[in-house]
């Protein structure tokens, strides 16, 4: 029996895996030394030096995938209200060029107030280093009062003299080159052409790019070709959106909580938190290393408070805001996401991380789409469809039920 085929009979998608068995038995094809196995070999070969010239390839244009990767997340951004104004009748170029405008005031204004706050955290991070470094000393020339053993070993100040001018030297550049960086960044954005122009025709060709894209399919694909980009745009879009709002609620929950506790740097941790939070399962840890360690220079209980906060915020994330906004979730394996994360970065650092989840989505939904709609379902429902051969009651046509257990 076969199972599935692209929007016909032209292509099939998958075949009855017990009939091809026996198929190829018959043939001699599946032994290691049958004329079949060559060609599937030199196949599965072809197919992993492909993936891997890909990869390379990708990893010389990690430029150009991050414009193009920057500008479909603010393509994805602006679409639900460049739709909203176009439902009340604003031509579809202008409601894009006042979206546009207004992203890049709010956008703008809220990174240079990000930066010029965060800048001033920074300098008075810096000034506080060396006392943190003679209180922690202190500390640990405590520890080392109780424990004779500990006496002779130094190792622990060299650490913590290289710990502390490492701190200062990076908490001074970047407190020298925060704003005028971010400042930069911004004016170089605002100047290149790319990812503004990529944006408008994003948004207003859309939906030409996808009619333009299906009527290049052959016939008997496209149907399968307009559901699969579909559920590409859906899961992509909704995830975009759901872990920009997740990342802008807990950064944003992280400073109030912090500010509240009264620790110095609060917005800094809550920078941190915010950016970390769409990796899974480490985000969190990365966001709170900062609070526990400044909170264990002020004392126990602003310590314990911070792990109060801690844990009532993974509680809100977890059962009230990540179920309510991401609602759009890709459906993909926290570890999975992981590996593709490190994956990306490892081959085009922050270029190859923007391009690696959508790439890991497109794979899944043509996985779902080729091989569970195509395959598994269909066989499924063949299988529990069928009746059990039994034999028909005489003179009724009907099979006998189940005989009842005494």
């Amino acid at each position: 029996m076969m199972c599935g085929t692209l929007s016909g009979n032209t292509i099939t998608a998958c075949g009855g895996i017990n009939g091809a068995r026996e198929t190829l038995m018959a043939d001699g094809e599946n032994t290691r030394t049958g004329p079949g196995y060559a060609a599937r070999f030199a196949a599965y070969l072809a197919i992993l030096g492909a993936a891997a010239l890909l990869v390379w390839f990708l990893g010389r244009i990690t430029m150009a995938l991050a414009y193009f990767g920057v500008a479909i997340v603010v393509t994805y951004l602006l679409n639900p209200f460049v739709d909203a104004l176009e439902r009340r009748r604003v031509p579809r170029s202008l409601s894009i060029l006042v979206m546009f405008v207004a992203f890049v005031i709010v956008a703008g204004s809220a990174m240079a107030f990000l930066a010029a706050s965060a800048q001033k955290e920074i300098i008075k991070l810096v000034d506080a280093v060396p006392q943190y470094q003679e209180t922690a000393m202190g500390l640990w020339r405590q520890v080392q009062g109780h424990y004779d053993w500990l006496k002779d070993q130094s190792w622990f100040e060299g650490f913590l003299q290289k710990a502390t001018a490492a701190v200062q030297e990076f908490g001074g550049r970047m407190a020298t080159r925060t704003f005028q960086g971010v400042m930069s960044f911004f004016s170089v954005a605002m100047g290149m052409i790319v990812v503004p122009v990529l944006v408008f025709y994003f948004l207003k060709d859309d939906h030409t790019m996808r009619a333009s894209f299906i009527s290049a399919l052959p016939a008997p694909w496209r149907a399968d070709g307009g559901r699969i980009l579909d559920r590409i745009n859906e899961a992509i879009g909704g995830f975009i959106r759901g872990q920009l709002k997740l990342c802008l609620a807990m950064g944003v929950l992280t400073w109030a909580a912090m500010a509240v506790i009264g620790l110095d740097y609060a917005l800094i941790m809550g920078l941190i938190a915010g950016a970390t939070e769409f990796i899974p399962y480490m985000g969190p840890i990365l966001g709170i290393i900062m609070p526990v360690i400044v909170a264990a220079f002020e004392g126990p209980d602003k310590l314990a408070a911070v792990g109060v906060a801690f844990v009532i915020l993974q509680v809100l994330e977890g059962n009230i805001l990540a179920p309510r906004i991401m609602s759009g979730d890709v459906g993909i394996h926290p570890v999975i996401i992981i590996f593709v994360l490190m994956a990306g970065g490892q081959v085009g650092g922050i270029g190859g991380m923007i391009i690696a989840l959508p790439a890991a989505v497109i794979l899944k939904v043509f996985f779902e789409h080729f091989y569970i709609d195509k395959c598994v379902k269909p066989t499924e429902s063949a299988a529990a469809a069928s009746p059990e051969d039994k034999p028909e009651v005489p003179g009724t046509g009907e099979q006998p039920d189940d005989p009842v257990p005494e």
